[in-house]
């Protein structure tokens, strides 16, 4: 297998992961969203693979970003054995707009579920990028897009640069952004690796 694979993570309470075994072919995508459960939140995690012979993968309860991070690194594992134990993981920064409170804790979540990959990277710290630098070559977007036509031009232009998404989308949702703009920040980190 290529040392070209990447995991692309868009990490936020809904977000998403995608597996590309090239810039341009998606080999697993993950989904997580929040729910609540006997009072309290937690998360539902939806996995599923275009790999012959890989069962979509369901799960609830999850209580947080160390469940979030453990449930990826056992679903995405599997290719991490056959990579020779070796991908890229890029994350995407987190957003978290003027509450100190907030971004303290979106970032401490965020650091949870990327500690759980990142054994797998060369270097052993995932890549981190900000909305922006993604997307301009990814998309073609200007750095100063807004949030929303951002979302929407992932929407429309990953499922058309990656193989194997329109598939995965149509299982987790075609309206899935959070899987579109993973698959966009893997596809970032597999062309920044190959330079």
């Amino acid at each position: 297998m290529p040392s070209t694979w990447t995991i692309g993570l868009d990490l936020g309470r809904e977000g998403g992961a995608e597996l590309l075994s090239a810039p341009d072919r998606a080999v697993a995508a993950v989904h997580w969203r929040t729910h609540q459960r006997a009072g309290r939140r937690c998360y539902r995690l939806h996995a599923v693979s275009t790999a012959q012979g890989v069962e979509p993968l369901h799960r609830e309860g999850l209580p947080g970003g160390w469940a979030l991070g453990s449930a990826l690194q056992s679903y995405l594992g599997r290719w991490a054995m056959l990579a020779g134990g070796r991908l890229e993981v890029v994350a995407e920064d987190v957003y978290v707009g003027e509450n100190p409170r907030t971004a303290v804790e979106l970032a401490k979540f965020a650091g949870t579920i990327v500690s759980w990959l990142e054994p797998w990277t060369p270097t052993g710290e995932a890549v981190w990028v900000k909305p922006p630098v993604w997307r301009l070559p990814i998309l073609g977007l200007p750095i100063r897009t807004k949030r929303d036509a951002a979302k929407a031009a992932a929407l429309q232009g990953m499922p058309l640069r990656v193989q194997g998404l329109p598939e995965m989308l149509a299982i987790l949702g075609p309206q899935n952004d959070h899987v579109c703009d993973a698959a966009g920040i893997a596809q970032w980190g597999t062309l920044r690796a190959a330079r």
